[in-house]
């Protein structure tokens, strides 16, 4: 999938497009975390 992505586009585009997914998923993980361990207990 990324591959063809990378296809399709130029390198930069896709390399920003990593960065950003990384960048949104480190965002998120707190966020899960935070959702989550009141509902464990």
């Amino acid at each position: 999938y990324l591959y063809a992505l990378r296809g399709n586009r130029s390198p930069d585009q896709g390399a920003s497009l990593v960065l950003c997914s990384t960048l949104l998923s480190f965002a998120f993980i707190p966020l899960l975390l935070t959702w989550w361990l009141p509902a464990l207990r």
